[in-house]
């Protein structure tokens, strides 16, 4: 018997009949309804691909997070940087893009989304934005909000940036 918090992230391991799912999170592990206890993604999970990954020259901006999985990876997608190395685009595409996805509190997730909104949005190109906000999908099936290219700066991004082929962030020299 034990209890985890509201908004922790567990794995689904087993399914069985009448709605029952055996979950793992951490050490712990359990039997629970899946409906109505269980969700895809929590309002305020973010998954981050760039400098905002730890030990990076923004991740100091993620401070206040519940809780932070590593190795993951956001579905459909590739990943571009463009003439500053630190600038680096999300876009729509047939691979993976390694990330690291961070769940906020009720309390604080607001905030922190306001903040990485006003923090993403400085990069402009042409006058418009280069990232928008946007729910994805990672290849754990969760869901989590992340900043993708517009569709005017997917099309600059794939133009005129070069392609990181390995999906990672680290590896893009």
């Amino acid at each position: 018997m034990g209890s985890i918090k509201k908004g922790m992230k567990v794995i689904v391991t087993h399914k069985a009949e009448g709605g029952w799912v055996r979950v793992t999170s951490g050490s712990l592990t359990g039997w629970v309804i899946e409906k109505g206890n269980l969700r895809r993604h929590g309002p305020y999970s973010v998954a981050v691909y760039g400098t905002l990954r730890t030990g990076q020259s923004a991740y100091n901006v993620m401070n206040g997070f519940q809780q932070k999985v590593t190795n993951q990876r956001l579905a459909s997608s590739s990943l571009y940087q463009m003439w500053n190395p630190n600038w680096t685009f999300l876009t729509n595409g047939p691979k993976t893009v390694v990330a690291e996805q961070f769940q906020y509190s009720d309390a604080k997730g607001p905030a922190m989304l306001k903040k990485l909104d006003i923090y993403e949005g400085q990069l402009k190109y042409q006058g418009k934005p280069m990232y928008t906000r946007q729910n994805v999908y990672l290849t754990d099936e969760s869901q989590s909000w992340t900043y993708k290219t517009t569709s005017f700066s997917e099309k600059v991004v794939k133009n005129s940036g070069r392609y990181i082929s390995s999906g990672d962030f680290l590896k893009r020299s």
